[in-house]
């Protein structure tokens, strides 16, 4: 387990070495290096015992971020998307025998937050569709009626949460638009966190609190749009 992730470091080295000449070459290795240390802390949870799921997580993390700062250092999009692709991974790596949600959606939140900070650095905004994607698919076995009311309604919480994420730094991202950039990316994330917010409240709301949860978030919404035209 040692040697697995010392090798992975020293990948990630490699690559921090290699991507000032080749930037492709050097995302590979960045890539290769998180994989590496992710699979070997893997192992570490499934064959020994070894870290506690939320310390593996966090390892696994630390890798993830480094790639993001590669990334954001050498301006490679497509490296970002490579780290937010792992990251969303990482907890199915953490070999627990049943699925922890609270860490799970804690963890998706820091990796959101960390994303969206990434998006106002670099104007990468197909991230933030990318993290829409992520969230609703890790929310999804939530939406069924199999798991207990008690999660359910911490799952809406979260869900809540992440689509005011979503919005408030969809607008903040509408405000500083120039002319057409970005602007496709902007109205496909709107429609996503629209449709995630309908799904979740007609899916885990209360019947009788529904009517209620729709106009509340029309009226933010609403008010997220005049902002948005009155800035602008």
């Amino acid at each position: 387990i040692v040697l697995g992730l010392l090798l992975g470091v020293v990948i990630l080295c490699i690559a921090t070495w290699r991507i000032r000449t080749h930037a492709h070459q050097g995302g590979v290795f960045a890539v290769l290096g998180s994989a590496t240390i992710v699979l070997t802390l893997y192992a570490a949870r499934e064959a020994y015992n070894m870290f506690t799921p939320t310390t593996a997580l966090a390892l696994m993390l630390f890798s993830v971020v480094f790639v993001a700062f590669l990334a954001v250092q050498h301006n490679s999009q497509n490296l970002a998307l490579s780290a937010l692709v792992i990251g969303a991974l990482a907890p199915q790596f953490t070999a627990v025998p049943a699925p922890d949600m609270i860490m799970n959606f804690s963890y998706l939140a820091i990796m959101v937050l960390g994303t969206l900070w990434v998006v106002k650095l670099k104007e990468w905004d197909a991230l933030t569709f990318g993290a829409l994607i992520i969230v609703s698919l890790y929310g999804a076995p939530y939406l069924s009626p199999w798991y207990n009311p008690g999660e359910r309604d911490v799952a809406l919480l979260f869900a809540f949460f992440f689509t005011a994420v979503f919005f408030i730094a969809n607008i903040l991202g509408l405000i500083r638009e120039n002319g057409a950039k970005n602007h496709l990316a902007h109205t496909v994330t709107a429609l996503g966190t629209g449709l995630y917010l309908i799904t979740w409240i007609h899916t885990v709301g209360a019947p009788e609190w529904q009517s209620m949860l729709y106009i509340m978030w029309m009226l933010v919404f609403t008010i997220g749009s005049f902002l948005v035209n009155r800035v602008r």
